[in-house]
C-alpha cells in the first residue's frame, strides 16, 4: 500500500510499528481464527478498534491488505489456530512476513484474497458495534 493510500502510510517505508498499528493488527489478526466469537469477545475486540482511531475504512484496509494476506492462511488450514492471539504473537509475525518485505508475495495475496470473505462476516459485525458505539466518528 503506497503513501495515503486510503488515508494510511504504509508502515514497510519505516519500518517502525506504531503502537496503535499493532493494536489494530492484534485485534483484526483474531478474526482469522478457526473459531466462532463470543459477543463479549467481538464487544473487546470492537473497544480496541475504536481505540487506535482510525476509522472504519482505514480499519477495513488494514484488514484486507495486511492482515488478510498474512494470517489469511489460519482460516484455510485444516488445523487452524483457534486461540485468540496476542500482541507478542502478531509482532513478530508481522515483522517477518509483511515489514519484512517489500511487497506481498503471490502465495499472500491468494490467501488474503480466499480468505477475507470467510473474515468479513465477523469483520461486519465489528464494524458495526463501532459504528453504533460512535455514530458520529465514522
Amino acid at each position: 500500500m503506497a503513501e495515503g493510500a486510503r488515508g494510511l502510510s504504509d508502515p514497510r517505508r519505516s519500518g517502525q510499528i506504531e503502537p496503535r498499528r499493532l493494536t489494530a493488527w492484534t485485534a483484526l489478526a483474531n478474526l482469522f481464527l478457526d473459531t466462532e466469537h463470543t459477543e463479549e469477545i467481538r464487544h473487546c475486540l470492537a473497544r480496541d478498534l475504536r481505540e487506535t482511531g482510525y476509522s472504519l475504512a482505514e480499519l477495513e484496509a488494514i484488514l484486507r491488505n495486511e492482515i488478510a494476506p498474512v494470517f489469511g492462511g489460519n482460516l484455510l488450514s485444516m488445523a487452524g489456530e483457534w486461540a485468540l492471539w496476542g500482541e507478542d504473537e502478531i509482532e513478530p509475525i508481522m515483522r517477518r512476513d509483511f515489514l519484512g518485505r517489500s511487497r506481498l508475495t503471490f502465495g499472500q495475496w491468494l490467501k488474503g484474497r480466499l480468505a477475507y470473505p470467510l473474515a468479513a462476516t465477523e469483520w461486519n459485525r465489528i464494524a458495526g458495534i463501532i459504528a453504533h458505539d460512535e455514530p458520529s466518528r465514522n
